[in-house]
């Protein structure tokens, strides 16, 4: 299985070559046709019904929807565990943010899934007004400034925007962060009971230590939580608008699975 699947070359309708294949292993063919899911988001394949009808007159055989259903979930989780390290220890050639931008985007579809899977309609999350700070003007003075070097060489150009990037992130945690960590504080404690956890360390262990200890009783207010913070998080991505902060989501399972 190639697992992180849809992504090839074509020529005149035939393949000629597939890539990325660094995590494939024999395994259920069905966890190909799960993974090639999320990248539809960015590389319209057309309806998946259609793409899993034209593989199973193929194959002589109906896919396994539920098997597909099974695995697309845990791929969505891959982000998060293969880039934890960089995100949390950062080295100077890291590429910060497009790592926080798969993450956040494929934390996401996990929590769109889930919500799917227990029938739940997920909510709209309010972008918070931006504050006003005494850097607010170096910030967005920084992040222009890096936005307007041009350079020839391909890896300093590549440098300059991942600088950039990371710069209109910090921008936009200034401008919204303190409201985002008190709404994820508020959700927190609301989940728990009693009190707001004070600050964003103690909100990450509290909420930690109950998702521990949680039986699944907490399935379906785990997911809504989880969505309100995936979705602010992703606010702080960049500013409204850009490529960054906007999130694909993905075609949903139910006229497959009912088929």
């Amino acid at each position: 299985m190639v697992w992180d699947s849809g992504q090839f070359h074509h020529e005149h309708g035939h393949f000629t070559s597939v890539m990325d294949v660094e995590i494939g292993h024999l395994g259920d063919p069905m966890m190909d046709l799960a993974a090639w899911r999320m990248r539809e988001t960015v590389i319209p394949f057309g309806d998946f019904d259609e793409l899993y009808a034209r593989y199973g007159e193929l194959t002589g055989k109906p896919v396994d929807m539920a098997a597909i259903q099974y695995h697309h979930l845990f791929f969505t989780l891959t982000n998060a565990l293969a880039f934890h390290r960089p995100l949390a220890e950062p080295i100077p050639a890291t590429d910060y943010m497009t790592y926080a931008h798969w993450v956040s985007e494929t934390n996401l579809h996990t929590i769109e899934t889930m919500a799917e899977y227990l029938g739940i309609e997920l909510e709209d999350v309010p972008v918070p007004d931006m504050a006003s700070s005494p850097v607010l003007a170096p910030h967005a003075h920084l992040s222009r400034s890096l936005g307007a070097i041009e350079v020839d060489d391909p890896f300093v150009k590549y440098q300059v925007r991942i600088a950039f990037r990371l710069a209109r992130h910090l921008q936009r945690f200034d401008e919204i962060g303190a409201e985002v960590v008190d709404e994820d504080r508020a959700d927190v404690a609301a989940l728990i009971g009693g009190r707001a956890p004070v600050g964003w360390d103690e909100c990450e262990a509290e909420l930690e230590r109950f998702v521990l200890a949680d039986d699944g009783a907490h399935d379906r207010e785990l997911v809504v939580l989880f969505n309100r913070r995936w979705r602010r998080y992703k606010a702080l991505m960049g500013p409204v608008g850009s490529a960054m902060a906007a999130h694909h989501v993905m075609q949903p399972f139910g006229r497959s699975l009912l088929g």
